[in-house]
């Protein structure tokens, strides 16, 4: 039996279960109706609570993950009353980051001329960051390595059908190794496209403003996995002839 080996869950059922809670920092995310990219979060896992309603209290960091249907899930969004609770969390001091679609909602409008994600040809978004989105039919996908402002490297992947417009004079998220810039940073917000950014403790912990523990890298328990079952390939055709 291979031991110590972590590997992502494959749907958003894992996020059901019980999870023992940190009081520091305490962070929600949204679970949108059209969640995607989840497993962007486990090193949050003990300090997250996922949000479909506005809760009470105060948090430290409110974020938007990635969606398969950003305007309909921006409009759920507006129809539970979150809109305004993550206005009030922002105002009250509390982070708001966006990923992907979640940085698209961040936006001043987000443009769906051919009806690639919806119905809806347009929406107007947060206005939390100064950008505008236009989805498109191709999909970008692409794994890419980046730095954060401050010097920290990491690796990430792009996989989104939309094209952002940033300002020229914004602050970028993250700049890309071919020298592109991502996201922008914004004082108490941030967005950025780059699927994986926040599965990196030091970025994490740059933007929390405290320690994040690291664990242990999926990559090696990918690499370990592969060639546990590369050693046992015989064996497995053996059983299922």
């Amino acid at each position: 039996m291979l031991q110590d080996v972590f590997i992502d869950a494959e749907d958003g059922v894992c996020l059901e279960e019980p999870q023992v809670r940190r009081a520091r920092p305490r962070v929600g995310i949204v679970r949108l109706p059209h969640i995607s990219n989840f497993t962007d979060f486990r090193l949050l896992a003990p300090f997250a609570d996922w949000i479909t309603r506005p809760p009470e209290g105060r948090f430290d960091c409110v974020i938007l993950p990635g969606t398969k249907n950003t305007i309909g899930d921006l409009a759920w969004l507006r129809h539970v009353g979150l809109d305004d609770w993550i206005a009030a969390q922002s105002r009250a001091g509390a982070l708001v980051i966006g990923i992907c679609g979640g940085y698209q909602m961040l936006g001043e409008t987000i443009e769906d001329p051919q009806n690639v994600e919806s119905t809806a040809s347009e929406a107007r978004g947060l206005n939390m960051l100064p950008v505008r989105t236009v989805l498109r039919q191709d999909k970008i996908v692409r794994r890419v390595e980046a730095a954060t402002p401050s010097g920290i490297r990491f690796q990430a992947y792009e996989i989104h059908m939309g094209e952002t417009s940033r300002p020229p004079s914004a602050r970028p998220f993250a700049v890309l190794s071919d020298g592109a810039e991502d996201g922008v940073r914004a004082e108490r917000c941030a967005g950025t496209y780059l699927h994986g950014a926040l599965e990196c403790a030091a970025v994490l912990s740059e933007l929390l403003g405290c320690p994040i523990p690291a664990q242990h890298p999926k990559q090696e328990s990918y690499a370990r996995l592969a060639e546990w079952f590369g050693q046992r390939a015989r064996g497995f055709e053996e059983l299922y002839l």
